[in-house]
Parts: structure tokens; C-alpha cells; sequence
């Protein structure tokens, strides 16, 4: 009786491993002929499923409710058909019968119906089943492609958790949310999600002591990687170790694909040596038996260390030709294996796998050694932009702004400028509006003649000097390095942000319409107009043109 009476509250804690300790305890005809405790037993095996080394008890979770269906007869017997007992028992195990039909791969609408059918079968008001089915909804919309169904089955999903007091679910809730609203390229929207998500948790579950703190690690990882995105990577390193301890914990699946990725770039652009930077990428192929991207995400990723770190090492780039034939990735596709049971935003890992590997053959092709594997510039350029269109295709913002920077580098080394220049200030503008650094920052060397032309050009910048900045430490890119057609001969030089601001008045763009071609603020643009009216000696855009042409400062 107490193990059933405490087995809910225990699991809905994270506590899985508990109730089946527990249960073992008890002698197996008893547990088999008490229906909830069936239900709770079996809703302990399928979640501890999500733990680094167990598989999937498909048949015994199926046992289980064989057994509580059985008994489910009497309970109708006993307290009728429609007595709470008795709706609770067929809640649980539909419920379940759901997230085992999407842990089985079945067809992601079949799960999708089922869940609206197990939705308008129960109450509003019997919030575990709403929490728990809108849940794996999400994750079914998610592999359809139905982001914003996605979005908001999770958003109603940690709604009924945090109304029902269930702890982690919200916190599991919130992790999806602002991983989805990265993915989408929303990076602004997901640190608000992170921040006021931790928070509620926070006062709601921690300071009434109803939840450990260490199970806000989940909200830490994703605070670990705004702050490596803002390129504040010491205080992302931090942040991060403090996340991984609640996620050693779970040992959940998703959670350490979240983290050790992560971990592995921080250690990269950190300076890490080799064995450091290398053992989250043994944690990663760890996860293979559950994830079948993981794998070729690890080798991708160990072929990237050798780009970032030796990229002008025609030995080091044989080396990273020679990972990538022992993990079997191809430009053209990516291997698959069988896996135990679906795992959430798989197909942005397989993305990011092949992106990194066409950095190996753009970084290949700018060394003049001859021996080492390539394929025409033009091909590599063809197969960023189909996966930057399947990006697109499916929402995923961030890999599409990614793709589309490692676009303009391609055509950039294929001396194609105009082309470079139309990718890359996409890229920018996209990037920019969003707040991300780390994405240009890594492409090192590569990227910096590109983003100096593009600002010389009066394009974003405020923006590409900012990365300039970061890219090349000690750079001045105030108006005392600016070229001398810059300066032209007024009293005051202009910066570039001026030149850039006159170029686009001399042709007859609106405040607002200069905001957006520079990735400004419209309060800057009117400041910049004072400024350049200032050194110009003028006191409006018509005067200001006609004398920039007689300085020839167009």
C-alpha cells in the first residue's frame, strides 16, 4: 500500500530508479495483482529506459499492463465504471500505450491521433495525462516537421505539469522548448524561455523544497550555451559543469546530447588539450546503441577539431580525410543504424555532421597540396546549399544561418564576390538580430577577409567590426584606421559606419530602411545622420549628398 501510494509522487521526481527498487522488494504475485502498482512498475521501466545503458523492456512493459488490464475488470466490478479508481488505471495505461507506440517508431500520425483521442477521452482536469500526452505529441509533431504544433503541444504540456505540481516534467518541458526555439534560430526568444522558466521552477518547486536544485542542470546547460554563443567562454564552462550534474544523474539520452557537444566546442575554442577536448567525444559514441546520429556526430566533430586547429596542416587534414572514411561520412549522406527507441532532434545532427565535413573539403581546397582528397569548389558549394534549403525546409534557423555563412566561404574561394557577399550578408543580418557571435567567430582565419571586405563595403559594419574584434585580438576598427576615402577632407574623418550611413543616403534610403541594410538600431541611424551633418558642415540629406560627391566621399 505504500509503495503505491508514494510510487507516483516518487517518479514524477525523476525518481524512477527508486520506485523499482522499491517494487523488487516486493514478492512478484503481489505486485502482479495490485493494478497500480503494475502501472507504476511499468512507468519505472520505461523511464529509467532513458538512462545511458539500459534498453527497452518492450515485453515486460507489455506484461505490466496486461496484468493491470486484467485487474482493471475488477475494479470495474467493484467500484463501477465510472469511479476515479477506475479512470485514473485506464488513464495510466493508455497514456503509456502511447509513448510505448512512439518509442516502437509507429507511424508519427498514428501516435499523433492517438494522443488527441486519449486527450479527449479524459478530463482537462487530470493533468498528469494532459502533461504526459501533449508531451509525446510534441515529440511526434517534431519528427513530422510540425514545428509549431511542436511549440505548442510543449508549451500546453509544461502548462498542465506546472498546474499539477510535476516537477520535472516542467523542467523537461522548458528544456525542448528553448532547445526548439535555438534549432528555429530564435536565440533572443529561447534565453527568455531559459531564464523565465528557471525561475518559475525555482520558486515554485525549489524554495518550497519540493525539488533538489541540482535539477535545474538542465536550465544550466542552456545557459552554458548563451554564454559560449556571447563568446564568454570561462563563465560557459562553469555553467556547464554545474549543468552536467543533474544530467550524470538521469544519464537521460537527450540531456547528454545536449551537453556533450557543447562541452567539446567550449573546450575547442578554449584552448583545451587533445585529451580533454576529445573524452566528450568518447561520451558521445557511448550513445550510439540509442541514437543513431551520434556516431557520425562524434566523428564529424573529431574531424573538426583537426580543421580548427590544424587547418594549415596538410598532415593533420590527411588525418581528418582518413576519421572520416573510419565513420563512413559522405557528402552525400550520412550512415544509419538501428537504435532502441527514437531520440528527440535527430535530424539537426545529421545536418550538423555533414556541414562539418564539407569544412574539411573547403578547408583542403584553400592548401596548395596536391595529395590530399577534393572535390570542385563548385560541388561542395552545391552541397552547403542543399542543406541549407533542407534547413529551410524544415526550420532549423540556426543550421540555415550557419550554412549559409559556410556558403559565402565557399563562393569566396571560388572568387565569386557577389555571390560571397549575398550569403554571407544574410548570414549577418540574420545572426545579428539574434544576438550570435560564436557561429563566425569559429570559422577562424577563413572568414576574416571576407567580413573586412563586406564591412569596407558599408555592409553590417558595427556588426563585422564586432567580430573582427573578436576574431583578431588588438584590431582598432574605430574611424582612425578607416581608409582614406573615408576621410575625405572635412575638418573630422568619417568612420566607416558614416561612409556606409552617407552611401545609403546619397541613395535615398529612409532612416528605417538604412537600419535594417546596416543591422542598426533606427535611434543609431539618427545619430549617425547628426554626426556625418556635423563633420559634413550641412543641415540636411540633399546638402549632404551634394557635398560628399564634390569630396568624392561616394
Amino acid at each position: 500500500w505504500l509503495v503505491s501510494k508514494y510510487a507516483a509522487g516518487a517518479i514524477l521526481r525523476g525518481d524512477s530508479a527508486v520506485v523499482l527498487r522499491w517494487i523488487r522488494y516486493l514478492p512478484r504475485e503481489m505486485v502482479l495483482q495490485n493494478p497500480f502498482l503494475c502501472i507504476s512498475y511499468a512507468w519505472a521501466l520505461f523511464l529509467t529506459n532513458l538512462s545511458k545503458f539500459n534498453s527497452m523492456p518492450f515485453h515486460a512493459i507489455e506484461h505490466l499492463l496486461q496484468e493491470a488490464e486484467k485487474n482493471e475488470l475488477l475494479l470495474v466490478k467493484k467500484y463501477g465504471h465510472d469511479s476515479p479508481a477506475t479512470g485514473i488505471l485506464r488513464a495510466n495505461i493508455d497514456a503509456l500505450r502511447l509513448h510505448l507506440a512512439y518509442s516502437r517508431n509507429e507511424p508519427r500520425q498514428k501516435v499523433i491521433d492517438l494522443g488527441k483521442k486519449t486527450l479527449e477521452k479524459f478530463p482537462e482536469d487530470n493533468l498528469l495525462i494532459r502533461t504526459n500526452t501533449l508531451f509525446t505529441m510534441a515529440l511526434s509533431y517534431l519528427d513530422t516537421g510540425e514545428l509549431e504544433n511542436c511549440s505548442r503541444c510543449l508549451d500546453q504540456s509544461r502548462s498542465a505539469a506546472f498546474m499539477g505540481g510535476f516537477s520535472f516534467q516542467v523542467i523537461l518541458s522548458d528544456s525542448f522548448r528553448i532547445f526548439l526555439a535555438r534549432l528555429r534560430g530564435r536565440l533572443r526568444a529561447a534565453q527568455i524561455m531559459c531564464r523565465d522558466g528557471l525561475e518559475s521552477v525555482r520558486q515554485s518547486f525549489v524554495d518550497t523544497r519540493r525539488l533538489s536544485d541540482s535539477m535545474l542542470g538542465y536550465y544550466e546547460i542552456h545557459q552554458a550555451y548563451f554564454l559560449y554563443e556571447a563568446n564568454r567562454l570561462a563563465e560557459a564552462e562553469a555553467a556547464l559543469e554545474k549543468g552536467m550534474k543533474a544530467v550524470n544523474i538521469l544519464g537521460e539520452t537527450y540531456g547528454l546530447l545536449l551537453a556533450y557537444p557543447l562541452m567539446f566546442f567550449i573546450r575547442l575554442h578554449g584552448g583545451a588539450n587533445e585529451d580533454a577536448l576529445l573524452a566528450p567525444l568518447s561520451e558521445i559514441e557511448k550513445l550510439s546503441v540509442y541514437c543513431c546520429q551520434a556516431r557520425p556526430l562524434a566523428g564529424s566533430l573529431r574531424i573538426l577539431y583537426r580543421v580548427c586547429r590544424f587547418q594549415d596542416n596538410a598532415l593533420m587534414l590527411r588525418q581528418a580525410f582518413g576519421t572520416a572514411q573510419q565513420y563512413d561520412l559522405q557528402l552525400s549522406s550520412m550512415p544509419k543504424t538501428d537504435s532502441a527507441y527514437p531520440v528527440p532532434f535527430e535530424k539537426n545532427m545529421g545536418i550538423t555532421s555533414r556541414l562539418n565535413l564539407l569544412r574539411l573539403y573547403l578547408a583542403a581546397a584553400r592548401l596548395p597540396e596536391k595529395n590530399l582528397p577534393c572535390v570542385p569548389l563548385s560541388t561542395v558549394a552545391e552541397h552547403i546549399e542543399n542543406l541549407m534549403e533542407d534547413a529551410r525546409r524544415q526550420d532549423f534557423g540556426e543550421l540555415e544561418t550557419e550554412a549559409m555563412m559556410l556558403l559565402a566561404l565557399a563562393h569566396h574561394a571560388r572568387s565569386d564576390k557577389a555571390s560571397a557577399f549575398l550569403y554571407l550578408k544574410e548570414a549577418l543580418h540574420r545572426g545579428h538580430s539574434q544576438g550570435y557571435l560564436r557561429m563566425f567567430i569559429n570559422e577562424g582565419k577563413a572568414l576574416v577577409p571576407l567580413l573586412e571586405d563586406i564591412a569596407a563595403e558599408g555592409v553590417c559594419v558595427e556588426y563585422a567590426n564586432q567580430l573582427l574584434q573578436h576574431m583578431i585580438p588588438g584590431l582598432n576598427t574605430d574611424s582612425s584606421s578607416a581608409p582614406d576615402l573615408m576621410r575625405g577632407n572635412p575638418e573630422k574623418p568619417l568612420s566607416r559606419q558614416e561612409q556606409a550611413v552617407l552611401g545609403l543616403i546619397a541613395r535615398g534610403l529612409s532612416n528605417q530602411q538604412i537600419a535594417e541594410e546596416l543591422c542598426i538600431a533606427v535611434a543609431t541611424v539618427k545619430t549617425h545622420n547628426y554626426n556625418i551633418f556635423k563633420k559634413l558642415s550641412v543641415s540636411s540629406r540633399t546638402a549632404a549628398t551634394d557635398k560628399a560627391k564634390r569630396l568624392r566621399l561616394l
